[in-house]
């Protein structure tokens, strides 16, 4: 399996579980599940800000523009594959013939996913929150 149609596929199960959570008829659409994954992108993006941050002990120097293209890059590409002329749609019959055993499994990769990005974030923070940041010196 590629890495776009595995992109499909995570988003096609985030898609169906927003649709069959959602009993008051709410009108969950393409654009909710698209939400979730990019909200879980920034997340990514913030932990490797962390990450590089911690690393080289030393803050980095982030503007407003640099926080825009971290949100409008995400938001770009998820807007090119999953709203743009529905593409994700297309391997969606193939995707509903999965066995029950499959789809089990990638429900649970999907979960794990989901749960441990936010996850590691928050670690990510714990981590960060150790560092004595007043004893470093910011100008070497």
């Amino acid at each position: 399996m590629g890495l776009i149609k595995a992109y499909y596929l995570f988003y096609y199960k985030i898609y169906r579980f927003l649709n069959a959570a959602n009993s008051n008829d709410l009108g969950i659409n393409d654009w909710s599940a698209a939400a979730v994954i990019e909200v879980l992108e920034i997340f990514i993006l913030a932990i490797i800000y962390l990450q590089i941050e911690m690393k080289h002990r030393k803050p980095l120097d982030i503007n407003v523009s640099v926080l825009v293209v971290a949100v409008l890059v995400p938001t770009l590409i998820n807007s090119y594959f999953f709203l743009d002329e529905n593409k994700w749609k297309r391997y969606e019959p193939e995707f509903v013939r999965f066995s029950r055993k499959k789809n089990v499994l990638i429900n649970i990769v999907v979960l794990l996913v989901c749960l441990g990005i936010p996850a590691l974030l928050v670690f990510t923070f714990y981590q960060d929150s150790q560092i004595d940041w007043r004893t470093i010196n910011h100008w070497k």
